[in-house]
C-alpha cells in the first residue's frame, strides 16, 4: 500500500494537480499582493513592457546615461546617496547637458546619505536650469522626529518612458568602471506604462 501511494505521489497525474496548484496559489498570492499595494498607497497597478536585469554600475551607469542623453522633455532623479566623486561628476555632467537641451531637470537627493554635495559641485547643474533639493534636511534648532526617517530609493525617470530601479547608488564604491573592488548590486531598467505612472 505505501508503494503504491508513493507511486501516486510521483505519477504523471500527481504532478499535473501539483503544478495547477503551484499556479492557483500563484494566482492568489499575486492578487494579495496587488491588493496590497493599492491598498497602502492608492496607486493602481501597472505593467512594464520590457524589463532588463543590470548586474553592475558599470553597465547601469552607462544605460541611466544614454538614457539622460537621450531624454527630450525631462529627466526625474531620486537617490540615497549621491557622491560628488568622479561617478557622481559623470552623471552631474549629464543632467547638465539635458538641462542645457531644455528638460525639466529634477534631483532629489536624502540629506544624510548625500550629505557630502555642495553647492559648488551643484553650481552647473543649477545653471543650467536643473532643480536640486535635500529630503529631510536635518537641523540642530528643531527636535527631530524624523532622524532615521531617510529615503533609501535609487530612482530615475527620463520622460515618462523609461525607468531605472534598484540598488545601485551614485558613487564610486558602486562602479566597478572606476573601483575594480566595487560593490556588486543590482538594477533594473524599465520601459511601459509603470514608468509614466
Amino acid at each position: 500500500k505505501r508503494l503504491r501511494a508513493r507511486q501516486a505521489l510521483e505519477g504523471p497525474r500527481f504532478k499535473i494537480h501539483e503544478t495547477a496548484m503551484r499556479e492557483q496559489v500563484s494566482r492568489e498570492l499575486a492578487r494579495q499582493i496587488v491588493h496590497i499595494g493599492q491598498t497602502a498607497n492608492l496607486a493602481p497597478c501597472s505593467v512594464a513592457t520590457s524589463c532588463d536585469v543590470l548586474v553592475d554600475g558599470k553597465e547601469t551607469f552607462a544605460r541611466i546615461g544614454a538614457a539622460i542623453d537621450a531624454a527630450e522633455h525631462h529627466v526625474h532623479v531620486l537617490y540615497y546617496i549621491f557622491e560628488p566623486d568622479e561617478t557622481g561628476t559623470q552623471l552631474r555632467d549629464a543632467l547638465v547637458r539635458a538641462a542645457k537641451r531644455g528638460c525639466e531637470v529634477r534631483l532629489l537627493v536624502d540629506a544624510v546619505g548625500s550629505s557630502h554635495l555642495s553647492r559648488a559641485f551643484l553650481a552647473p547643474l543649477l545653471e543650467a536650469g536643473g532643480q536640486f533639493a535635500f529630503f529631510n534636511r536635518l537641523s540642530l534648532r528643531r527636535r527631530s522626529r524624523l532622524l532615521n526617517f531617510r529615503n533609501h530609493r535609487k530612482i530615475v525617470v527620463c520622460d515618462a518612458r523609461v525607468g531605472f530601479v534598484g540598488g545601485i547608488n551614485v558613487h564610486d564604491e558602486d562602479n566597478p568602471a572606476v573601483r575594480r573592488d566595487a560593490w556588486r548590486d543590482t538594477h533594473l531598467v524599465v520601459e511601459g506604462p509603470c514608468v509614466a505612472g
